[in-house]
């Protein structure tokens, strides 16, 4: 049994192009100092090949076989402009541990947009900055406490919220 908690208003302080940069900036940074840790697996995407999906689904999105769904959902991350991917699964536990405090010391619980649990999983969703038009400007996952997605770029948080509702 999945349990989602939904926290509805996001507070101004992780609003605006500053907490944007400063959390991608902290994110980065985070990140090297773990990536060459045993146990610490990541993935940049950026540039040419988030240029090239973006193009992609552009196309995908004029399909007639496309569904609805996930017209909406390529539509709603149109503006996405980079991932990175960080497994830490393998980890020490000490490993583990800092790198979650390190992503704690610039989180903030008001920044959380959903988290969802059930017997096996915990799975929580920032917003790095939010627009008043709800356009997210970055999200950071973390499953479990063993990865950590960062999506750079613009989402449009009402459009994913529609695909929830149905």
């Amino acid at each position: 049994m999945m349990m989602c908690l939904t926290i509805a208003g996001i507070s101004t302080s992780c609003s605006g192009r500053n907490a944007v940069a400063k959390t991608d900036s902290e994110l980065r940074s985070l990140v090297r100092d773990f990536n060459r840790k045993d146990g610490f697996n990541v993935v940049y995407v950026n540039g040419l090949l988030t240029a090239i999906a973006r193009s992609a689904a552009g196309v995908a999105m004029f399909s007639e076989d496309m569904d609805p769904e996930a017209r909406t959902a390529l539509k709603a991350c149109r503006d996405v402009k980079g991932l990175i991917v960080v497994d830490y699964e393998e980890a020490s536990s000490a490993d583990a541990s800092a790198f979650r405090e390190g992503l704690n010391r610039f989180l903030k619980p008001e920044q959380l947009l959903l988290e969802c649990m059930d017997e096996e999983d915990n799975v929580k969703i920032w917003a790095s900055g939010i627009s008043d038009k709800g356009v997210v400007n970055g999200i950071v996952i973390d499953v479990d406490g063993e990865a950590l997605i960062y999506v750079k770029g613009n989402v449009d948080v009402n459009e994913l919220s529609s695909l929830m509702a149905d």
